[in-house]
């Protein structure tokens, strides 16, 4: 179980089950790699100040629930971040990890009152899995309604959509998974969903930032960030400027 792990060792665990792909694929520090640029991203972002460098990242969210957006931003100092967190599995009660339908996110955010589900890729693009968004979207609904949170699916991508997805081509996040709903829903033999209720509340809940404009969010922030104790101001900076390496050494 990872729930205890730091970030660090969560990131190893998932490492872990590569086997013999971790020697090639980490040998150069894991450059590029997802699950690497979202544990030392966000290693860095967890420790910013909360509403000097999280007001312009929320800002910068492509979304069309602003009731949302303005809850994150009254709501940041409640903001928890689980990064690699366990599976979760979209069939209760589990039976088996491969008959359940495994969902692993890159991330579960929470404040007061938003559950937040990240799904990160690479800042060289790299593609979904066929039916990836849609189990997630319903994942993160599921576990809102359960928390009594406002459910958000955060795509953040080298790129802005339509994203490439497995057997499929491009697809924009908010159409392709209404459409393949009627697929999945079915096979979780939910009892506290519905499908027509899921369907309507897609726009709502689907939200995408790319990492560039993150990394600009941030740059802003750090340009206009002041403190009068020099030994924080200092640190912070230490902090906003080695984000920036990271999202230069992970676009190389």
């Amino acid at each position: 179980m990872k729930n205890n792990m730091s970030t660090f060792e969560r990131l190893l665990s998932t490492m872990s089950w590569e086997g013999k792909l971790v020697v090639k694929a980490y040998r150069n520090g894991g450059k590029g790699m997802e699950n690497v640029l979202t544990t030392e991203a966000f290693n860095i972002l967890e420790f910013l100040p909360r509403k000097t460098f999280w007001t312009p990242i929320v800002n910068a969210f492509h979304m069309k629930n602003e009731s949302a957006r303005r809850t994150f931003l009254k709501e940041l100092d409640s903001l928890s971040f689980s990064i690699l967190p366990d599976n979760y599995y979209l069939k209760e009660p589990v039976t088996s990890h491969a008959r359940s339908m495994p969902v692993q996110p890159d991330g579960i955010l929470e404040t007061d009152s938003l559950y937040i589900l990240l799904e990160v890729k690479p800042i060289k693009p790299g593609p979904f899995q066929r039916y990836q968004m849609t189990k997630e979207y319903y994942l993160v609904v599921r576990e809102a309604k359960r928390l009594g949170k406002t459910p958000l699916l955060l795509f953040i991508t080298g790129k802005e959509p339509p994203y490439t997805v497995k057997q499929y081509g491009k697809a924009y996040p908010v159409p392709f998974i209404q459409e393949s709903l009627p697929y999945i829903y079915p096979q979780t033999k939910s009892s506290t969903l519905i499908l027509d209720e899921l369907t309507n509340q897609v726009e709502d809940v689907v939200t995408w930032v790319t990492w560039n404009e993150i990394n600009q969010a941030v740059k802003l922030a750090g340009g206009t960030y002041v403190n009068e104790d020099q030994d924080t101001y200092r640190a912070v900076s230490r902090l906003y400027e080695e984000f920036q390496a990271i999202i230069k050494r992970h676009t190389k």
